[in-house]
């Protein structure tokens, strides 16, 4: 999410992000299972990938056995990549722009191997804002769902304007086959989103408002909660230190937690049975002159605030317990750590909260500014390897790898990519945009 003047977690389309708001489940590790066959009965496919080039990689992964998704034509046609951790899957989104149609290629993330691609589906007239078609990964009592994510205006011809509206294609991600039709296609009402967020475990998205409101939808059963800014659940979780408006002045859903929507109103946050007021962390304030309180919500769940600590720029960056609000972790960083970061990311395995350039090690409860200092650059992380090892680019351009345990940096070698994507055994890198990502294994 953004600083609450602005629209908060907007989708983070157009730069090849760990999307792993929409990478999770809870079979780490295990063999995925594909079913046998697809919606339509047909049989799993096997189209082969081209193999990757031999392309400079940091050491971990193996040049030697990667596989390729092409580069597009058409500029915008292929999204970001996805990764279904549970069942192994590259998810791709096909959007020509030239075609008001989309559709979901999922690949085998070890050979590339086409697993299933879908039926293409509808998209909604462009509205005066424009939505991206996204895919998330979500899952649910064992089972992992892929969604696509479309936002548009419905109904509109020569004479009549149409309202905006919102829809998800749910897949089940251990389909094979063509032409897979969704299991639901499900239509939130009367929404125009400013983008989607989606949570490890639980399967729950959240479609996200750009002035107030929001919606949460369960992939598993379709069931749909939509919120007005007068809706019950919008109002703010607790007290606030503002002299003007109210706490509540354009509440909006900006995530989700394992207790229900992540609430943020006017210099207050929370979510059900907890609130930011209760939870500020040592050294932290709500408000201080110009610096306003920013906030996440993570795909694990959990949420990152950006207390604001001094005149200086500077900020306690604490990670928060979903259920409780209870402060896990704190790191003191600048206020702007986030600039080119729309939401928090999460590593494969879940130990790992990315926010520009803060990541916090949940399991040891420890944080870690990477912002400038007098002796290195900023580096803004892109994905963290299971060993902790981050990688992302400096502020001059260099892929740099960082050891999070030492806090100790290091340049990759000259021409060498750092990896954008990290999980199901694989990293994907994009080496030029437009332009193929290349997939390689772990070593």
């Amino acid at each position: 999410m953004k600083n609450l003047a602005t629209p908060a977690l907007r989708a983070a389309v157009g730069l090849l992000t760990l999307s792993l708001a929409a990478c999770g489940g809870s079979s780490r590790g295990s063999d995925p299972k594909p079913s046998a066959t697809s919606g339509s009965g047909a049989p799993a496919t096997s189209a082969a990938a081209s193999a990757a080039p031999r392309k400079a990689i940091p050491a971990a992964y193996d040049n030697t056995k990667g596989w390729t998704i092409p580069a597009r034509t058409t500029d915008g046609e292929l999204a970001d990549p996805v990764i279904a951790p549970d069942t192994g899957l590259v998810v791709v989104l096909s959007n020509p722009s030239d075609n008001p149609v989309a559709s979901i290629e999922a690949r085998d993330a070890k050979s590339g191997a086409v697993r299933w691609s879908s039926k293409p589906v509808t998209l909604p007239q462009r509205g005066t804002v424009t939505t991206y078609p996204q895919v998330l990964v979500t899952h649910k009592d064992g089972k992992e769902y892929v969604v696509l994510a479309r936002t548009g205006v419905q109904g509109a011809d020569g004479v009549n304007n149409g309202g905006p509206v919102t829809q998800l294609a749910v897949y089940d991600a251990a389909s094979s086959g063509g032409e897979v039709p969704p299991l639901r296609d499900i239509t939130v009402p009367v929404f125009a989103a400013d983008g989607y967020s989606a949570l490890r475990d639980g399967g729950t998205i959240t479609v996200l408002a750009d002035q107030s409101g929001g919606a949460t939808v369960d992939a598993a059963t379709g069931q749909t909660n939509s919120y007005d800014g007068n809706s019950a659940p919008l109002n703010a979780p607790g007290p606030c230190n503002v002299s003007i408006n109210n706490c509540s002045a354009h509440a909006k859903i900006v995530g989700q937690t394992p207790v229900g929507p992540l609430i943020l109103g006017n210099d207050v946050f929370g979510s059900t049975g907890w609130s930011s007021t209760s939870v500020v962390p040592n050294g932290g304030r709500a408000v201080m002159g110009p610096q306003r309180l920013q906030v996440y919500g993570t795909p694990g769940g959990d949420v990152v605030a950006a207390w604001p600590k001094d005149a200086a720029d500077h900020a306690v960056w604490a990670l928060h317990d979903g259920r409780t609000g209870q402060v896990l972790a704190t790191v003191e960083c600048l206020q702007g750590a986030t600039s080119t970061v729309s939401d928090g990311k999460v590593s494969d395995d879940g130990r790992y909260v990315i926010v520009g350039f803060v990541v916090f090690d949940v399991r040891a409860k420890q944080g870690r500014c990477l912002a400038a200092t007098g002796a290195r650059q900023a580096i803004s992380v892109s994905a963290v390897d299971p060993d902790g090892t981050a990688y992302g680019q400096a502020n001059g351009g260099a892929a740099t790898s960082v050891t999070l345990a030492t806090d100790q940096a290091t340049a990759l070698p000259a021409g060498a990519a750092a990896p954008d994507v990290i999980g199901a055994g694989v990293a994907l890198f994009r080496v030029a945009t437009p332009g193929p990502i290349l997939v390689y294994p772990h070593r």
